[in-house]
């Protein structure tokens, strides 16, 4: 059958070409997945006891906002009122539960004998030099509440802590495209309300490094393919001095990728940033092979 099969070379050129044009048109649609819970073992009793937590007490996928200006204090007018904007625009946004900052956390305190969970700032507040003084002195009052909470020690910097959903709307994980998406709304209010102002704005949390691992993983794809096709070819036509033994080899090995990386595609294997080397390391290795054989 082999035998036969060999007696029709162009057959076999024709159909490979068919195959790698087909699976190359998958490759639109590869799934990049950098979740920090994939790399979670998740038929694992801490993987559960955490899923467990969350559907008890909540969300705990968090996304961090931290303005820091320059001047002796960020409790301003002018900043209490960005950092408002900018908490009161991302409850809107969608898969974010909740959304705590120096405009909205809670604050205890004692009237009549009684302990009352009110806001630390108040209905009344307008800005005034009198409400700033109010409020530096609520936040004296609660050094252990309030300091490395939502305000650093020195007063320069503030924090405001986002929590989204756990689960989408179909009850499923919420996915990392779904957590970016979150993020890079976040950051274009901030940027929308930070803009003009003495403010240095930095993001943390699990989207943050799921969104970092994905650019980082795009841009090393980027660079590192041509760099590894360009040293396959020189090394294979040192090695050959021939146009067969440089291009052959190297084109088997890029039909090969491809259809593997199709393949993935095919089957919806997403890419993380483990398997995100499998291009580089299957021209780099294939070559080896090829020009063996």
């Amino acid at each position: 059958m082999l035998k036969k099969l060999l007696q029709h070379p162009w057959a076999i050129i024709i159909t490979s070409l068919v195959i790698t044009v087909v699976l190359g048109f998958q490759l639109r649609g590869v799934e990049i997945e950098n979740n920090v819970r994939i790399y979670m073992p998740h038929d694992s009793d801490s993987y559960r006891t955490m899923l467990n937590t969350e559907d008890t007490f909540g969300s705990m996928i968090g996304l961090g906002v931290s303005l820091e200006t320059t001047e002796k204090s960020i409790v301003t007018p002018e900043n209490i009122q960005i950092v408002k904007n900018i908490s009161d625009r991302c409850e809107s946004i969608k898969f974010i539960d909740s959304v705590d900052s120096l405009t909205n956390i809670d604050y205890i305190y004692g009237e009549n004998g009684s302990l009352i969970a009110g806001s630390l700032l108040t209905d009344s507040y307008a800005g005034s030099a009198e409400d700033i003084k109010t409020i530096k002195q609520k936040i004296m009052d609660w050094q252990e509440m309030y300091n490395r909470v939502i305000l650093t020690d020195d007063g320069k910097a503030t924090q405001i802590m986002l929590l989204l959903s756990p689960k989408d709307e179909s009850g499923n994980a919420l996915s990392e495209k779904e957590q970016t998406n979150a993020l890079h709304q976040v950051q274009k209010i901030c940027e929308e309300e930070v803009q003009g102002h003495n403010l240095e704005v930095r993001y943390f949390g699990d989207p943050v490094l799921s969104d970092d691992a994905h650019a980082y993983m795009m841009s090393d794809l980027i660079v590192l393919i041509p760099f590894v096709v360009l040293v396959v070819l020189l090394s294979l036509y040192f090695s050959f001095h021939s146009f067969a033994g440089t291009v052959l080899p190297l084109i088997t090995v890029l039909m090969s990728t491809i259809w593997a990386t199709g393949i993935m595609a095919v089957l919806h294997i997403k890419f993380t940033i483990v398997s995100s080397t499998i291009p580089v390391c299957l021209i780099a290795c294939g070559s080896a092979l090829c020009g063996a054989g």
